[in-house]
């Protein structure tokens, strides 16, 4: 106990202990001006009783880029397309920013961070010749499957018993503003067939105008999706741009 005074003169007493956290850190917990020693001691013994009911972390040391590399490489339940995109995330976005930090000193507000740059800056690509590229910013949109893709692998931390909570649980994402649709006119629809008619792109603008297909799934059909006979073309897959 620490004896104090007030500004009249009036002593007072403080109580307080150190409680060792599991990263090796200490939190000192202090009583309130005016607390009663045994008040105090119920605080402290239900904090302890709170601390012990924690689940107990393993010692990590690794880095989160050497976490979120081995956390992919070992998922198979993705499709090739997702775990290339997946792949894109980690590379160009978010192991620039927060790879070097240590897995369990991983913050909420890191991730915070994180996600500020990715809106207003973006990625870097690194190319072959060891040179930069500066990547566009992330749209909501897809800084809502980064956050997805995070919280995935940091409930898989959890479950190893690598960390204790997910940074990445409560961060706040912008709102996706939905454009609205202007769809083509009549007349602008018989414009853009007929400038393209003599082109190579013809078959492909006519089908995404009478369709609706998006153009990766446009480039991603074959011969083999589309039955001449019946007039019907499948949909199985589709080409992704991966910058």
């Amino acid at each position: 106990p620490i004896k104090r005074k007030k500004a009249d003169g009036t002593e007072y007493t403080i109580f307080g202990f150190d409680l060792v956290l599991q990263d090796g850190t200490k939190k000192r917990f202090t009583s309130k001006v005016g607390e009663k020693k045994g008040d105090f001691v119920k605080k402290k013994n239900a904090i302890m009783i709170e601390y012990q009911k924690a689940p107990k972390v393993k010692a990590s040391f690794c880095s989160v880029e050497v976490f979120l590399t081995g956390w992919l490489a070992q998922k198979r339940d993705l499709s090739d397309s997702t775990k290339t995109v997946y792949t894109n995330y980690l590379t160009c976005y978010i192991l620039p920013i927060i790879g070097d930090i240590t897995l369990q000193k991983l913050t909420t507000a890191d991730i915070d961070s994180l996600i500020s740059h990715l809106l207003l800056v973006g990625g870097e690509k690194t190319n072959k010749d060891g040179t930069k590229k500066q990547l566009r910013p992330l749209s909501p949109a897809s800084l809502r499957k980064v956050k997805f893709m995070l919280r995935q692998a940091f409930d898989f931390a959890i479950d190893r018993e690598l960390i204790s909570s997910n940074p990445a649980q409560k961060i706040t994402l912008p709102k996706v503003q939905k454009p609205a649709i202007q769809p083509f006119t009549t007349e602008e629809i018989t414009k853009i067939l007929d400038a393209a008619k003599e082109t190579n792109m013809h078959i492909g603008i006519l089908l995404a105008l009478s369709t609706g297909l998006r153009r990766g799934e446009l480039l991603g059909l074959r011969w083999g999706d589309i039955d001449l006979k019946t007039g019907l073309c499948t949909i199985n897959r589709q080409l992704l741009s991966i910058d």
